[in-house]
């Protein structure tokens, strides 16, 4: 018989998962995205008419996921759901307004309140779902794809795969998944995404000055959303966290000012 953890032990387990996992995404912060900027007093910077409010989305989507991660991890530990929401979305804006802080001190940053602002919405978000609904309807998730704008400024928008990912603003999208059918279906969902595409600078007058048209986007999609027996239980078990947070290719409709383009298949 294998031994259990006691409740108690499991507690100790789930705090230290999550010190450690934050100190480690902060010293990552650190050495990668500062890189020897952390040398003023701490500042704040009004950055909210940058990357066409792309990065805000960013913050949104950030916090609301990671709080959903935390309240699992508590209520692994045994803790009361209502007690494991309050708690986690507590943690996760804290953890959150940790960003801030470097960015605050950071030469090429600062600290902003429209990011702060943005962690709080998305917390928000995901802990009156959890606590007045018992489930998450409204789901925000994340998409990529490689983008020739980033080749163009790698030193701001990522100069490997990785770092493109983080930085890139122009191959990011971020949707917001929802329901539309019951039953045996209720996995099946619509998708609105939101993206912006033509910038090597944060302000869309230094664009224009560059040369480049820059534009936002609307998208529409089909998504799957991790309802379902099949996600209780087996392999679903395994990709549910991917697809709590990971919109899957799919064919998209485009809205944008350059027009209607269809995709059949969009990343």
């Amino acid at each position: 018989m294998k031994p259990t953890l006691s409740p108690s032990q499991r507690r100790w387990i789930a705090w230290g998962l999550l010190t450690t996992s934050y100190a480690g995404v902060m010293t990552a912060l650190a050495l990668s995205w500062y890189g020897g900027q952390l040398e003023t007093p701490f500042h704040f910077f009004d950055d909210l008419a940058e990357w066409c409010q792309v990065d805000k989305w960013g913050h949104f989507f950030a916090a609301f996921q990671l709080a959903a991660l935390v309240a699992r991890l508590l209520g692994w530990t045994g803790m009361d759901k209502s007690m494991a929401a309050s708690r986690a979305a507590g943690v996760s804006f804290l953890m959150m307004a940790g960003v801030e802080v470097g960015d605050g001190f950071s030469t090429g940053y600062g600290a902003s309140v429209y990011d702060l602002l943005a962690n709080g919405a998305g917390v928000l978000a995901w802990f009156l779902q959890s606590k007045f609904l018992g489930r998450v309807r409204w789901l925000p998730k994340f998409s990529f794809h490689f983008t020739q704008w980033a080749m163009q400024r790698p030193s701001l928008l990522g100069d490997h795969w990785l770092s493109q990912i983080i930085k890139d603003y122009n191959g990011q999208t971020y949707w917001v998944t929802v329901p539309v059918l019951k039953g045996r279906l209720s996995w099946l969902c619509l998708s609105v995404g939101y993206g912006a595409e033509g910038m090597i600078h944060g302000r869309l007058e230094e664009n224009l000055a560059s040369g480049l048209t820059t534009h936002r986007r609307i998208l529409l999609s089909l998504d799957v959303a991790p309802n379902g027996p099949f996600f209780d239980t087996g392999p679903g078990r395994w990709i549910m966290p991917l697809l709590h947070g990971c919109k899957l290719p799919a064919p998209t409709l485009e809205i944008s000012e350059n027009g209607i383009r269809f995709h059949w298949i969009y990343f």
